[in-house]
């Protein structure tokens, strides 16, 4: 089955075989991707960990199919999209693809493609999944992705930083990235008159709509040196490292600090207990806050897929990866209440994050109760969406003695329906049997490890 996405690359495209994944290079990109291979540049970039690797498939599995190679990347076991990332993520991805096209030209070719899309985060960090980007360079030649770049790295970027965090949403419903006159219409003042800025994307922003209004034959290419290349890269390069991550006023940031000691190391405890029970390959920690319990699992080679709905949670996860070089665990910006949906052509080009994830087993602690009271989310509706996605289940039930439970209800007593811990099991023992019950000293909240009947 060829991947709805493909359609995208006239280079070649990805499909499935016996729930494999593998890429086909059409007979057009031969003379690209033997140059990419001779000259040294996969060799380079694989060593560095900047790009996926691959090996050649002999046999012909696609006999049909008029193709000149046929390989198979290491697999990444989930797919994530830009809209889904923290600031310091989309920065780290940038950045890497920058790197990507210097030591391109180095060898020789260059980045035809620029796409945010083509990154993907594997063993903590970005790497280039698409090895079909590259093209041989023409001497005096733009770069073509220069633009993409734009649109899908520096525009985001700056609406993050200058404006609002949040905005790298727009980023869904703009699947080619967001439109340069657009980002500059959102930045303050101060932000379109920073050197970088205004070249890159103030100017460049005016430019485009001046080319668009005029006759495309009337203007021709302009040539543009290697050296003025590097200049390029390295403008953008300092534009996009002068941005930092602006904490801003975050309730669910500090949590995990602010959290009973005694509470936080016996719930610790209990889920390393639980998880050693269970050895799942994939874990689903949904509303993991700043990470605090997806990164107790002892063995690393267990994947986890890590979601919360605020930036700066997943900000302070993301960093906490860095800094201890934890390869097995991506952290995500998505609401479980508003997941990222299916988009792009047929809505079936981008697949939707529940249809992406596939765990063994789901975390969710400390969350139930936001579902209920904040979302008016049923006790039915959880029950029916955890069963949908996972065998097993680690989920944490908090009463309504509890004084997290208090404040958050302070002003809405009697507006909402909460449940009990009998109504609690009665409701998921429609569709999980309940292996385990534990409380949890230092509060009166409850452990359940639950299995899928």
């Amino acid at each position: 089955m060829i991947h709805p996405a493909s359609f995208r690359d006239p280079s070649g495209f990805v499909f499935i075989k016996d729930s494999e994944i593998f890429r086909a290079v059409k007979l057009s990109y031969q003379k690209n991707y033997d140059k990419l291979i001779q000259s040294g540049l996969y060799d380079e970039l694989v060593s560095k960990g900047l790009l996926i690797p691959h090996i050649e498939v002999m046999e012909n599995i696609l006999p049909d199919q008029e193709v000149y190679k046929i390989i198979k990347p290491e697999k990444i076991q989930c797919i994530s999209y830009p809209y889904e990332w923290c600031f310091s993520q989309l920065k780290d991805a940038g950045l890497t693809m920058l790197e990507i096209q210097k030591t391109a030209l180095d060898h020789g070719m260059t980045l035809k493609d620029a796409s945010a899309f083509n990154i993907q985060f594997y063993k903590g960090k970005p790497i280039l999944i698409d090895t079909l980007s590259f093209e041989i360079y023409q001497e005096n030649k733009p770069w073509v992705a220069y633009k993409q770049f734009c649109e899908h790295f520096l525009a985001p970027l700056s609406l993050m930083h200058y404006t609002d965090q949040r905005l790298i949403s727009l980023f869904a419903s703009n699947i080619d990235g967001i439109p340069l006159e657009l980002a500059a219409k959102m930045l303050p003042l101060r932000a379109k008159l920073r050197p970088g800025i205004y070249m890159h994307l103030t100017l460049h922003s005016r430019l485009k709509v001046k080319y668009e209004k005029r006759n495309i034959h009337e203007f021709k290419s302009r040539s543009i040196s290697k050296n003025s290349l590097f200049g390029l890269i390295h403008s953008l390069e300092t534009t996009i490292r002068s941005m930092k991550f602006k904490p801003s006023a975050s309730t669910w940031s500090d949590y995990s600090e602010d959290t009973n000691a005694v509470y936080k190391e016996n719930k610790k405890r209990i889920i390393q207990e639980f998880i050693s029970q269970i050895n799942p390959e994939l874990i689903f920690d949904i509303g993991a806050n700043t990470g605090d319990y997806s990164a107790i699992h002892v063995d690393r080679k267990t994947e986890i897929i890590a979601i919360d709905y605020d930036y700066q949670c997943i900000e302070k996860f993301y960093d906490k990866i860095r800094s201890e070089s934890l390869k097995n665990i991506l952290p995500l910006v998505s609401d479980i209440s508003n997941p990222s949906p299916a988009i792009g052509w047929s809505n079936i080009e981008r697949d939707s994050l529940l249809e992406r994830v596939k765990p063994d087993l789901v975390l969710m602690l400390a969350l139930f109760h936001h579902l209920v009271i904040n979302n008016n989310i049923q006790l039915k509706m959880i029950v029916d969406l955890l069963s949908s996605i996972t065998e097993q289940v680690i989920i944490e039930y908090i009463p309504e003695s509890d004084e997290q439970f208090k404040f958050m209800t302070q002003n809405r007593q009697g507006d909402f329906v909460y449940y009990s811990e009998t109504d609690f099991e009665q409701g998921f023992n429609t569709g999980f049997e309940i292996l385990s019950k534990r409380k949890i000293e230092g509060s009166g909240r409850i452990l359940y490890l639950m299995k899928k009947k």
